[in-house]
């Protein structure tokens, strides 16, 4: 029986994943190793990869300087996960943002290139196609706007894409998550989280988005490697909620009362 090269046993599957120490990260490499994969962690120290699913191969390496690392990799590559990027929306870091991001999205495209790595799946964001309060007027076929954005984060990611749709001889696949919660936070929504456990949360902002489980993305991006369409985006969300609501949800999970009012984004700016 004729086998394409995503349908070899999964014990013969082999990745790489960059960020891999990252929340996202972590989840993935729980997964592909639970499948049954190789895996092969990008991670920028030892220390760094203390929290990573015993049997997971450390490649101690920076996405920004690959020569240092990229004698360390096997030459037969299944696929590469790349996972990371800055998210730090404070303007003072966007000559470093825009560096790891789209330098680093360039350098792991030489690299599936130079390696003929199989599949190449990029984890993006859904910021590239705009600013949405819910999945039900969004989809992967729509322009991306992202390029137009004030925001640095926004305008790398959608560079990105760009960047990854037209390297040649790479089979590239794009996910779009939505806002990621779950196990393992330690940033992003977990503050939020901490602030409504402590009833500390001095305001709700206005504004409403698509909230969906890490341990979801991480098999929807595994689901791509199989199964996406090379050059296509993927969103990945789950429920619609605006943001009084999911502080209301959180409150009720933790049990405790959800004291913080909701202000107008006016008042919220002026207090900022």
């Amino acid at each position: 029986m004729n086998r394409t090269n995503t349908e070899k046993p999964k014990a013969q599957l082999r990745a790489l994943v960059t960020g891999a120490t990252g929340f996202l990260g972590q989840h993935l490499c729980q997964q592909l190793q639970q499948q049954g994969w190789q895996v092969l962690a990008l991670c920028r120290s030892l220390e760094k990869a203390q929290g990573l699913a015993s049997g997971v191969e450390i490649i101690v390496g920076d996405i920004l300087a690959p020569d240092k690392f990229v004698a360390k990799l096997p030459v037969a590559l299944d696929a590469i996960f790349h996972t990371a990027a800055s998210t730090n929306t404070w303007f003072k870091n966007n000559d470093l943002q825009t560096r790891t991001n789209l330098v680093g999205t360039k350098n792991m495209l030489a690299i599936a290139d130079r390696l003929q790595v199989k599949r190449y799946i990029h984890v993006s964001s859904v910021v590239v196609f705009g600013i949405h309060t819910t999945l039900q007027n969004i989809h992967e076929q729509m322009p991306k706007s992202g390029a137009d954005s004030s925001i640095n984060y926004v305008k790398t990611k959608t560079a990105c894409e760009k960047t990854v749709l037209a390297a040649a001889n790479i089979d590239a696949v794009i996910i779009n998550p939505t806002h990621i919660i779950g196990p393992g936070d330690r940033h992003n929504w977990a503050r939020l989280i901490k602030m409504i456990a402590e009833q500390k949360l001095p305001s709700i902002p206005n504004g409403a988005g698509s909230f969906v489980d890490v341990r979801d993305v991480a098999a929807g991006i595994i689901a791509a490697f199989h199964a996406g369409r090379t050059g296509q985006n993927y969103l990945l969300g789950g429920t619609d909620l605006n943001f009084k609501q999911f502080v209301h949800k959180v409150a009720a999970k933790l049990g405790v009362k959800a004291t913080a009012v909701q202000l107008p984004t006016v008042v919220l700016r002026v207090l900022a």
